[in-house]
């Protein structure tokens, strides 16, 4: 048991002089301990423990001797016990070493909290492993290289200046200056250390630790440190404090970027820590951290900071979709040709998808050009630059950005995707284009355009142009002319972006198409459509009788099944087989189930819808204006209805397939589109288009 102060004094009662007893109790006790307060051997004998072996191996002895908190300010008897391995003397007033020379078998020394001024001055143990010299009033480092089996060197709350006397210890792992006068980090080159505590200095850079190649934790709390520059290169360094220093801006993260193993970083009470996003921006840099600011970094957040950092192409088109389908519901919408195919089977679209320099925007072309009675060309919007080899309204229809994100904030776009900080987006109106006239729709984009797409209703056919050969993609990115080397480089990495869906999600594209040579896929696109399409060589007629639907229920009158949908005047309208059956994708085990759920399409005669009956028949009554058409009573015709407030849409209407009504139709579908266009701003007449030459979000040049 260690004697305390208190049992000291009832065992000893100190014997005053005539001066002391003219002092307060107190004081004298005080100025009694201060000048004259000696180890003895009494205490020593209860501060003992820890029976071993002696150093020279030759008897039994004691090896801790522990006297803590006694105030003693003369340990001269430890002279005496030489054999002493551990010695813990913290906590009290001890001003003098010099008695500690005989411990020569000495591994581990606290002297903490002590009015030491040196250091290891008068200790001869060549096998001391431990010092801890804390709280002391320490200024100068002495040479401390006769002690080369020091590992652990303590010398925190002192008033060092200047780190010196350090350079041979070649066994020095963990050094603990904290709370001192420092300024500068010097003379630690080739140290071995691996903890490293330098807080409550005057540091204002790190520098000259790029030597210690084995530090892993580094503690520079409370300095003034406003750049991390220096710390770069440690790559064994898990855990860095820079706690209440005048780090500002988020780029000096930049600096930690390569330290694998880092995995706690506190940076609390730095001006960086106000900034927004901070805590995500740090986690995307250094995905590897587990704790940042002394709080764990749980899976959801480091998910948060990837996706607003850095989200993945099927973050990005959930979010488009998102935004696209909130911003829609924000709007009145009304039913479209493009949706009224078939109660069953979807509209008929075709997809070429592949990265930059694939060929894509030609074939699609090239394809519709073959064959303009079944295929229409889907033109989309986007922001980047027209090129000189493209017409507006054909390629692209170029718009500003402004113009862009005012489509999307009015709900116009199916789709939207970005690439190199352009927007890209097909619009609602663009598909309507060229539903109205009764053709399948033909479109070209990206992946993320895919993905989002993937999202809505509509189930096209994905084609996956790819040049398979990188040499030839390269080849054919640089005889366009228009990318710099940067972006070429980056299509070319892209690409490898589209290899990786296609071999690893079976059944995400439904055919890949080599690109190499486009006059070799645009052949086996060409055969790829007609099998879709069940589209005949003869069956390419430039003109042919308005779709008609025609219903077999039994529950809904032979009159309610005339109802048409005329396209413009002079269209050509969907034909060929079984086109809208074939081309979609295999119908589900429910739908097939159902004896009355098929659409098949008969050549001139239009789409027979034999299922689905009252439910379809209602459907095109509520585009003809009827709220319903019950089975016994006669349809009757309907027509456009017009709109004229903002923001609003117009129904299409549908009228009994004759010549006149082809002729009402058509003219009545274009005012119809005029007025929409004019009441939502996006004429392609107004003044903003003419005098700067975009086209808007509405205005989808047609082929």
């Amino acid at each position: 048991m260690e004697l305390t102060l208190a049992d000291y004094l009832r065992q000893h009662p100190p014997e005053l002089d005539e001066k002391s007893i003219a002092l307060s109790e107190t004081t004298a006790f005080t100025t009694y301990f201060e000048r004259d307060l000696v180890l003895v051997k009494d205490m020593i004998q209860d501060g003992l423990s820890q029976l071993g072996t002696s150093g020279d191996g030759t008897k039994i002895v004691y090896l801790t001797l522990a006297l803590n908190g006694l105030e003693v300010t003369d340990i001269s008897v430890l002279s005496a016990f030489p054999d002493i391995q551990r010695l813990e003397l913290s906590q009290n007033c001890i001003k003098d070493l010099s008695a500690v020379a005989s411990l020569r078998h000495l591994t581990y020394l606290d002297v903490s909290f002590n009015r030491l001024t040196s250091i290891l001055d008068t200790v001869n143990s060549t096998n001391l492993i431990e010092a801890n010299y804390s709280h002391n009033e320490i200024e100068i480092l002495g040479d401390l290289s006769h002690h080369n089996s020091l590992t652990i060197l303590k010398l925190a709350s002192n008033q060092i200046t200047e780190i010196t006397g350090l350079q041979n210890l070649s066994r020095l792992t963990q050094l603990d200056l904290s709370n001192n006068r420092i300024e500068c980090i010097t003379n630690l080159h080739g140290l071995p250390l691996k903890e490293l505590n330098l807080s409550g200095n005057s540091i204002q850079k790190i520098d000259n630790i790029e030597s210690l190649k084995f530090l892993q934790v580094l503690d520079l709390s409370s300095n003034q440190i406003s750049s991390m520059d220096g710390l770069q290169g440690h790559m064994f360094l898990e855990h860095i404090n820079l706690a209440e220093n005048d780090i500002m801006d988020l780029v000096e993260i930049e600096h930690l970027t390569d330290l694998r193993m880092l995995r706690i970083l506190n940076l609390k009470l730095n001006p960086v820590e106000s900034l927004s996003d901070y805590q995500l921006s740090i986690v995307y840099k250094i995905p590897q951290l587990e704790k940042l600011d002394q709080i764990r970094l749980t899976p959801q957040i480091k998910v948060t900071a990837f996706n607003l950092f850095s989200p993945s192409l099927k973050v990005k088109a959930a979010r488009d979709h998102m935004t696209n389908v909130t911003k829609l519901t924000q709007h009145p919408t009304w039913l479209k040709f493009s949706t009224l195919t078939s109660i069953d089977e979807p509209y008929p679209m075709l997809v070429l998808c592949g990265p930059r320099g694939s060929g894509k925007g030609y074939l699609s072309k090239r394809l519709v050009g073959d064959f303009p009675d079944f295929f229409g060309m889907g033109v989309s919007h986007t922001t980047r630059q027209i090129r000189k080899d493209e017409e507006q309204g054909n390629n692209y229809s170029f718009v500003s950005r402004d113009i862009f994100l005012k489509g999307i904030e009015t709900g116009e776009f199916l789709e939207t995707s970005s690439e190199d900080d352009e927007l890209f987006g097909l619009s609602s109106m663009a598909l309507e284009q060229v539903a109205c006239q009764g053709l399948a729709c033909v479109v070209h984009m990206n992946l993320q355009g895919v993905l989002s797409l993937k999202n809505t209703h509509f189930e096209p056919r994905y084609v996956l142009i790819m040049p398979y050969s990188p040499k030839i993609h390269k080849e054919r990115l640089v005889d366009k002319g228009c990318y710099s080397g940067d972006e070429i480089s980056k299509a070319l990495q892209d690409a490898e972006a589209y290899k990786t869906v296609n071999r690893e999600q079976p059944g995400f594209f439904d055919v890949a198409i080599n690109a190499d040579s486009l006059s070799e896929s645009y052949q086996r696109l060409k055969v790829l459509v007609m099998a879709y399409g069940g589209i005949t060589p003869d069956s390419t007629t430039s003109s042919r009788p308005a779709t008609q639907f025609t219903s077999t229920s039994s529950d809904v009158s032979q009159e309610a099944n005339n109802f048409t949908c005329p396209p413009p005047h002079g269209s050509p309208v969907l034909t060929g087989g079984n086109m809208a059956k074939t081309w979609s994708r295999p119908p589900s085990t429910k739908a097939t189930s159902r004896n009355h759920s098929a659409a098949t399409w008969h050549g001139s005669s239009g789409c027979v819808v034999s299922g689905g009956g009252r439910r379809h028949t209602q459907a095109l009554a509520a585009v003809a204006g009827k709220e319903s058409i019950p089975a016994s009573r006669p349809s009757t015709r309907g027509t456009p209805r017009p709109t004229s407030e903002l923001g609003s849409r117009p129904t299409q209407g549908i009228v009994q397939n004759d010549s006149s009504s082809e002729e009402t139709a058509s003219r009545d579908s274009a005012e119809s589109f005029t007025r929409l266009y004019s009441a939502r701003g996006f004429s392609p007449t107004s003044d903003k288009s003419e005098s700067t030459g975009e086209s808007p979000v509405h205005d989808t040049a047609s082929n």
